[in-house]
């Protein structure tokens, strides 16, 4: 009968030094991309009672920070967030 081998976990074998962690290029979303250059600082927060135009930033309680893609009708706006886009209502 053959002697169980007894492995040290804990110490690395020589010469196998450590390996850097590979970083993946991920491409930015196209939440990202909709808010490159935008102010971030001004964006208004969500009110039905409030007014959007297109491309404008605006920060929901909920949804997050988000940038209106679309004016669907007179009281209807399209909100991408970084969850996806939302159908909200305004004024």
């Amino acid at each position: 009968m053959k002697p169980k081998r007894q492995f040290n976990r804990h110490k690395p074998k020589k010469g196998n030094a450590p390996k850097k962690p590979v970083v993946p290029n991920i491409p930015k979303t196209s939440w990202e991309l909709a808010l490159e250059g935008k102010d971030l600082a001004n964006a208004r927060p969500y009110s039905m009672e409030t007014r959007f135009a297109a491309h404008e930033v605006m920060r929901h309680a909920v949804f997050g920070v988000g940038v209106v893609t679309a004016l669907l009708a007179e009281n209807k706006i399209e909100v991408l967030f970084q969850n996806g886009y939302k159908v909200l209502i305004q004024a």
